[in-house]
């Protein structure tokens, strides 16, 4: 089996990528709890035109499942 190693701004990408999705996972669930729906009822649609697909891998890790 092939090791995916990644490049230094795939791995930038990557970091930025967890720490977004933290944050926007914290804000999704907060705005949802304000307008009265449970955070579970929210989808969040990713863009990916132009990002590498082993950045979308580590997005899917995170748990992102519609882009």
């Amino acid at each position: 089996m092939t090791e995916n190693r990644l490049t230094e701004a795939q791995a930038i990408q990557c970091a930025a990528v967890t720490e977004n999705w933290k944050q926007i996972r914290a804000r999704m669930a907060e705005a949802a709890l304000r307008s009265g729906r449970q955070p579970s009822e929210v989808t969040l649609l990713a863009a990916t035109k132009t990002v590498d697909p082993e950045v979308i891998n580590h997005a899917i890790g995170l748990g992102l499942t519609h882009m």
